[in-house]
């Protein structure tokens, strides 16, 4: 549900609207019944969002906007990370097992930014903008069962049969349960600056800015044991910090520039950005005393070139391609203690464009040469990432559309797509 609106008064014009989001699910899977539980069908989740939204443009000689949003979102979720055995799943995808009675995703996310344009000259544009963001979120799961991690039992029921039973709570024995509880916040300021010129038979549109950037990750995690029994079960709550105490801090400068050069039929897009990253991180004992037991600080920075082009080939007709530096910082962890450097990689690209009334069409050849890729095999059990080697992505992509209808009161707009990598 929204509801908005733009009312012209003696001070300018202003305009306001206001949302609320919300979805829910009962869920599709069921959880077994097990040792002092009967089984249950909340598998489903729960979604609110509400967002407001204001400008004001001001009746002033210079063209002016500010603009300020707030947006928040809860979720609820009765998920799990634990699957099931190939067997299982073959007989039946929608179940799940007992143990996972208790695994739950809960999230807040508060954000908002503060916007400032104006128009000072023809052809200058200057924007600021302020923004926070703060999302914290539990995952509560279980992670280990008998001892054993989920996934080596589910890869070899029959060898660790016993905490398969466990699992599936039909035999006395523990669930080891995290909460993995962290607060991620990020805050920071940002100049943007266009203007378009021209020098003789030249057109440019220069694109600028600066950014100053803070974020921070805080895991505050609690190791937990479900106790199954003859009869029932309960839960042993651990102390905080028990599953994991740590910080990670950086803060980033960037700085970008790049001029859209047009002059007869072609146009030049040469772009240059600059970061910079003061980065940290805190480990501390895996219990609520936060006492340090490791750390590090330092500084880190990498340039990105690139430049792309257009070339028209006919009024409806247009070439366009590319070549450009990529870069992708690691974690401050993962940088200062693990030696994870950043990822690198040259990206090209070389396309042909057509466009008409009714119809639109790419072709473009692209490829990527990554120097340093990182990754991480989160899913398989780790988390933090590795600098993973050289690799090489290729491909062609096409794209179409189509409307026969273009331009009159019915629309029927058609799409198709297709890649190969």
């Amino acid at each position: 549900a929204y509801y908005g609106d733009v009312t012209e008064t003696k001070y300018g014009r202003f305009g306001y609207v206001a949302e609320l989001y919300h979805k829910r699910s009962d869920g599709f899977r069921s959880i077994d019944s097990g040792i002092g539980f009967g089984g249950s069908d909340n598998t489903g989740f729960r979604l609110i969002e509400p967002m407001v939204k204001v400008y004001w443009e001001p009746n002033s000689v210079n063209y002016q906007r500010l603009e300020l949003k707030y947006g928040y979102s809860e979720l609820d979720a009765d998920e799990t990370y634990v699957g099931l055995t190939e067997s299982d799943f073959g007989r039946d995808p929608y179940r799940r097992y007992a143990g996972t009675l208790l695994d739950n995703m809960y999230t807040e996310h508060h954000r908002t930014y503060l916007k400032y344009l104006v128009e000072p000259a023809d052809g200058l544009t200057l924007q600021a903008a302020g923004y926070y963001g703060n999302f914290a979120r539990n995952w509560y799961k279980i992670r280990k069962t008998g001892g054993e991690s989920i996934n080596t039992v589910l890869a070899n029921p029959h060898r660790y049969s016993e905490a398969f039973d466990i699992l599936r709570m039909r035999a006395p024995g523990r669930l080891g349960i995290r909460a993995n509880n962290r607060e991620y916040e990020l805050y920071g300021g940002q100049i943007l600056a266009d203007f378009d010129f021209t020098t003789g038979a030249i057109e440019h549109e220069l694109h600028g800015g600066v950014r100053l950037h803070h974020d921070s990750i805080h895991r505050y995690q609690r190791d937990d044991d479900i106790v199954v029994g003859a009869s029932s079960y309960y839960v042993d709550r651990g102390e905080w910090g028990s599953g994991g105490n740590r910080r990670q801090e950086a803060d980033a400068l960037s700085l970008w520039l790049e001029d859209k050069i047009s002059f007869g039929k072609l146009s030049l897009v040469p772009g240059i950005r600059y970061e910079n990253v003061d980065m940290s991180y805190t480990d501390y004992a895996s219990d609520s005393t936060n006492t340090r037991t490791g750390g590090d600080s330092g500084t880190t920075d990498k340039v990105a070139p690139g430049i792309g082009f257009t070339y028209d080939l006919t009024e409806q007709q247009a070439l366009f391609g590319g070549v450009f530096k990529g870069i992708s910082v690691p974690s401050p962890r993962s940088y200062l203690k693990d030696g994870t450097d950043w990822e690198e990689s040259v990206g090209y690209e070389l396309g042909l464009r057509h466009r008409s009334d009714k119809i639109y069409g790419e072709l473009v050849g692209f490829f990527s040469d990554f120097s340093n890729l990182t990754g991480s095999d989160a899913g398989l059990g780790g988390a933090d990432s590795t600098n993973a080697g050289a690799a090489e992505v290729y491909g062609v992509e096409f794209l179409g559309s189509y409307d026969p209808f273009e331009g009159r009161a019915l629309g029927m707009p058609l799409f198709v797509s297709a890649t190969y990598t």
